[in-house]
């Protein structure tokens, strides 16, 4: 108990402890904070992308302004504050995770924001350059969440009011949803690369099926097109007047059928 209660007096002895100070510092930066945390989420609802990223900012100075008052708590002052019975010294153990969550959150909504806003940039025509900063920021993002995911996992919903536990915890699992999304949608980016021809020339066959005259894989392949693609335009596209009959014209090797298809022709055509 005297170990507990010295650092206590120690603090109130030389004028440190004045807790009433630091909390007042500590919730006008955080208010602060998710004012513009809550102005960011506004702005991206009207596409104001621009205002969105300088709220976000806002956001990330006013949580590491907290951090910093909050850092001249003694942390082993805080984790004592887990014991208390007091709900509001209890929620206090778990400050730093939170106000670290808050500065990772507003990080990740700017990286965000800045993703979408490179995708979207109509002043850039090159879209291989405007997918580049999409896919850039994206991965920034993708590592916020991550951060995010661990920072609020590690905080015990115990300490925090009953009123908000079960929502904290609704909260916890729908975090790693979304680094999890956000992760195979930034790496699905990464493949539309090689998709558009942005890495290398690409060559694609699209195949048109008539569901008039149904086949087993939806209708008979009666028509179809050579499309090639290089930096995300469409630089040829084929469309054979005859249809997939225009395969034969060149044929010099025949292939013989599956088995099961002799009752109709023993050869294998294209269609």
């Amino acid at each position: 108990l005297v170990l507990i209660i010295m650092p206590f007096k120690l603090l109130a002895h030389f004028g440190v402890g004045n807790f009433a100070s630091w909390e007042k510092g500590i919730r006008q930066h955080s208010e602060a904070a998710v004012a513009s945390l809550m102005a960011a989420a506004e702005a991206v609802a009207k596409q104001d992308f621009r205002q969105a990223d300088t709220n976000f900012q806002a956001a990330g100075q006013g949580f590491l302004a907290a951090q910093a008052e909050l850092g001249r708590i003694n942390d082993g002052l805080l984790s004592l504050a887990g014991f208390s019975s007091n709900p509001k010294i209890k929620m206090a153990a778990e400050s730093k995770k939170f106000l670290a969550a808050g500065a990772t959150a507003a990080s990740l909504g700017r990286n965000l924001v800045l993703a979408t806003d490179s995708l979207f940039d109509n002043s850039q025509t090159d879209f291989s350059v405007r997918l580049d900063g999409f896919l850039d920021n994206g991965a920034a993002a993708v590592t916020d969440a991550r951060a995010l995911q661990k920072t609020v996992s590690g905080i015990n919903a115990a300490n925090l009011p009953p009123a908000y536990r079960s929502q904290f915890i609704a909260l916890q699992e729908q975090i790693g949803s979304l680094a999890d999304s956000l992760g195979e949608f930034v790496a699905a980016g990464s493949q539309l690369k090689k998709l558009l021809g942005l890495s290398q020339d690409k060559r694609y066959l699209v195949v048109f099926q008539n569901n008039a005259e149904l086949r087993a894989s939806g209708g008979f392949l009666g028509s179809y097109a050579l499309v090639d693609v290089r930096d995300g335009q469409i630089k040829n596209l084929e469309v054979p007047a005859g249809g997939s009959y225009d395969t034969e014209a060149g044929r010099r090797v025949s292939v013989v059928a599956p088995e099961p298809l002799w009752l109709v022709d023993p050869l294998w055509h294209f269609w």
